[in-house]
């Protein structure tokens, strides 16, 4: 919301904001301590770091368009499909899901599904397939481990 204010805009009324966490684990020696016991007992102390944010996503907000034209743009990249890595995924014998969306790619067991970012934004086909590829041998594990 603080940046969008910033950015000389506003979120939309009735827009729900998204709970994110921040946390980290800094290992700390305490100066409070006496030095002695420091000595005898030289192992780092952990300190626990918890925040809360809200936060919402562009689409969500009003931004003029000369504001959004500044901003970082993704980059994407088209490539041509390489034919036979097309094929060997079609002609699996029961093959996963396959969705192209977000921004991490992952197998779920529990769905039988294999998660992608959008073709666009591999920078080559053999990064996408590789990728996709690495996907289907976790979901062959999964499958000849019987950890479905």
């Amino acid at each position: 919301m603080r940046q969008a204010n910033e950015l000389g805009g506003h979120v939309r009324k009735g827009e729900e904001s998204t709970a994110i966490v921040f946390w980290k684990v800094d290992d700390t020696h305490d100066d409070a301590e006496d030095a002695s016991i420091n000595e005898r007992d030289n192992t780092a102390r952990r300190r626990f770091l918890l925040r809360y944010y809200r936060v919402w996503n562009l689409e969500q907000c009003e931004v003029s368009a000369k504001v959004l034209d500044k901003l970082p743009k993704i980059e994407t990249h088209q490539h041509d499909p390489i034919e036979t890595a097309e094929r060997t995924i079609a002609e699996m014998p029961e093959p996963p899901t396959i969705e192209y969306c977000g921004s991490m790619a992952f197998y779920s067991p529990s769905t039988d599904c294999i998660t992608l970012p959008p073709r666009e934004l591999f920078t080559s086909a053999a990064e996408l397939y590789c990728t996709t590829y690495h996907e289907i041998g976790t979901a062959a594990s999964v499958l000849v481990w019987g950890l479905k």
